[in-house]
């Protein structure tokens, strides 16, 4: 299978639409957003804005970022996009967890959530499954003390929550975002983790699931 994994739009619809070309040249089943969709925006910009990701494929997954209101945390009503957050979701066999928002920001923030609750959303979400040999977390914070959280100041402002979940429960692929500098590929163990930069930048990852996890970073 194969996924596109974006992260940090901001509101920019022009490359939402230009996933969906891509989506549609590449035969890609699966959109994978982690997050920032809205800059400060409402629900209704999420709700365009995942509903043109919706006219590629139906397969769109999603958790929301800190820059994104509260409102939709757990879900945009007026989309028919799956939100992640606190729950899962399987496509052929490989089970999707996620957890939106990210820790407090030493700036304007609409969306933040404490690292303890990073973990209790992420535990609540895996008490439903019992198979996690193809486990996908997908995240907005990307997970602390790797190469795709370090600031321009080169501090690791990443959640420690996420990290202590991939190390524990291993997922094959470990998604997120927020950290606009931090574009790039990681392997955590055996988890293979990545940021594909921010969106309204025209960046991308795609990824093989099969037969081993390979991620290309792209432009969109």
């Amino acid at each position: 299978m194969d996924l596109i994994v974006v992260a940090d739009f901001h509101g920019e619809v022009e490359a939402a639409r230009g996933v969906v070309r891509l989506v549609e040249d590449r035969g890609i089943e699966v959109i994978v957003v982690c997050g920032d969709i809205t800059h400060a925006g409402t629900e209704e910009d999420a709700e365009f804005l995942l509903n043109t990701l919706l006219d590629a494929t139906p397969n769109v997954l999603y958790v929301s970022g800190n820059f994104d209101p509260p409102e939709i945390i757990s879900g945009v009503p007026g989309s028919r996009a799956i939100c992640l957050h606190g729950g899962t979701h399987s496509i052929h066999g490989y089970t999707f967890v996620g957890v939106s928002c990210a820790t407090p920001a030493p700036f304007f923030s609409p969306s933040s959530i404490s690292d303890e609750e990073i973990e209790a959303t992420l535990d609540r979400a895996l008490s439903s499954i019992k198979e996690r040999d193809k486990l996908i977390l997908v995240s907005h914070d990307p997970p602390n003390s790797t190469s795709l959280d370090k600031t321009r100041n080169g501090l690791n402002v990443g959640s420690k929550s996420v990290k202590k979940f991939i190390l524990r429960e291993k997922p094959i692929l470990a998604a997120c975002g927020h950290i606009h500098e931090s574009i790039g590929v990681d392997k955590i163990n055996s988890t293979v983790a990545v940021n594909p930069g921010p969106a309204f930048t025209r960046r991308a990852a795609l990824v093989k699931l099969e037969p081993e996890v390979l991620v290309t970073l792209t432009q969109i």
